[in-house]
């Protein structure tokens, strides 16, 4: 099994298809909000719950801030990525530039 990236790190650029025809490079994305989920079962009911949720809380997310492996056909939730929402809050505060994220803290 490969090893995940540590909150903090600058993810490593890559092309991935986006349709039949066009492919998407995460340095075309550079400066903007991007948002990385790896599930291996698109069409299982664990692995489409977990992306519907994140869905959901979309506005929530940030950038590589948090960073967890979930074991094969668990849902491994949103409280992981809340909590970290929730410490880039108040590291915000205490750094004086907080921007509305919507999220109650």
């Amino acid at each position: 099994m490969s090893s995940i990236l540590a909150a903090g790190t600058v993810a490593p650029n890559f092309t991935l298809r986006i349709t039949p025809d066009q492919n998407l490079t995460l340095s075309d994305l550079r400066g903007k909000p991007v948002i990385l989920a790896f599930y291996p079962a698109d069409w299982s009911p664990v692995c489409g719950d977990q992306v519907m949720l994140y869905n959901e809380i979309l506005p929530e997310f940030r950038t590589i801030a948090w960073s967890y492996l979930s074991a094969i056909a668990v849902n491994p939730g949103a409280d992981g990525i809340l909590d970290a929402l929730e410490k880039l809050s108040d590291q915000a505060k205490a750094h004086g530039h907080l921007e509305s994220t919507g999220h109650a803290t």
